[in-house]
């Protein structure tokens, strides 16, 4: 498990997070290597004490 960046306090509400995650996969002899990458924006509310996950970007592509 990681650890996120600390929780943003008082007037920082918003915070971003990037992230590129590298897979490999062998199926059949082949060799199969995924980059996934999300930019995510979190946002806090100190009034309704919620916390929203918004995915603002993705992609994934595949090498092979």
């Amino acid at each position: 498990m990681e650890t996120l960046p600390p929780l943003p306090t008082g007037y920082e509400n918003i915070m971003e997070i990037t992230k590129t995650i590298e897979v490999e996969v062998e199926s059949n002899g082949q060799r199969y290597k995924f980059i996934f990458a999300a930019n995510l924006e979190v946002t806090f509310d100190e009034q309704t004490n919620e916390i929203v996950i918004e995915c603002k970007e993705e992609q994934i592509d595949n090498i092979y």
